[in-house]
């Protein structure tokens, strides 16, 4: 199972999020930063537009919700990553926890372009990118959802042609009445 953590200080221009992940710590650091994945991540229709994964190199791609984009500032393949994400510092530590990775997301609003000097607009733009953030994860949930009841719609159907018995010409149970063709 994947529990997550949210924290988030008094001063609310910093959160933590702490998440156990059922894969190796090499997999979960490489969603991050392979290009190959991160469309998977991000969803349909995401395009990587650049992708160089060094300390001062930067990242860019284009998702439905708009461009995403930032500069690496430490990369410790596998266990440490430090980035900016639009308006944000964010650090990432990948604990090797054996075939688990436990991951932990710290974020810091950035004010004039430090980490440590935040104001209200910064707080503002943050809380919009947390938003969009959120809109991701929501559509992720409601896309299972819809594939779940489409499974479960398709079960109920296949149960009640099965209690019927009819289940179609070729199987020879209880013959279908033909089509009727449109003139």
């Amino acid at each position: 199972m994947n529990d997550t953590t949210v924290t988030t200080p008094p001063n609310e221009l910093e959160i933590r999020v702490e998440r156990i992940f059922d894969a190796p710590r090499a997999h979960v650091f490489s969603v991050w930063t392979d290009p190959k994945l991160i469309p998977e991540w991000w969803g349909d229709g995401t395009v990587v537009e650049e992708m160089d994964v060094r300390p001062g190199g930067t990242y860019r791609f284009r998702t439905a919700f708009g461009v995403v984009e930032g500069e690496f500032r430490e990369v410790d393949a596998p266990e440490r990553l430090v980035q900016t994400f639009q308006n944000h510092l964010q650090t990432l530590e990948f604990e090797d926890l054996g075939d688990r990775t436990k991951l932990t997301q710290d974020a810091r609003v950035r004010g004039s372009g430090r980490p440590d000097e935040a104001d209200a607009d910064d707080a503002l733009r943050y809380d919009r990118g947390a938003r969009h953030d959120d809109a991701v994860r929501r559509r992720g949930r409601s896309e299972g959802r819809l594939r779940a009841r489409g499974r479960a719609a398709a079960a109920a159907t296949a149960r009640r042609v099965n209690e019927r018995g009819v289940t179609g010409r070729r199987h020879g149970r209880v013959p279908c009445p033909p089509a009727r063709r449109s003139r």
